[in-house]
């Protein structure tokens, strides 16, 4: 077997949805996902990441889950 070590960090990209005004809202809930091929403790570290039309951008980050 090929246990060699990983990319390192990865970004994943779940879905991205339009939003417009000055107060626009995404709400998320009950989302799974599934790690394959690790061999070894994985740390997932949601964000959220906002980009307007003319490409500036604001990221948060939540806190890390460890998946072990």
């Amino acid at each position: 077997a090929d246990l060699g070590n990983g990319p390192g960090i990865q970004e994943v990209a779940t879905f991205s949805v339009d939003i417009s005004g000055n107060h626009g809202a995404v709400a998320v809930s009950n989302a799974h996902g599934t790690v394959t091929g690790a061999a070894g403790g994985v740390l997932l570290r949601p964000f959220a990441r906002l980009i307007s039309n003319d490409g500036d951008s604001v990221t948060t980050y939540g806190e890390p889950w460890n998946m072990n």
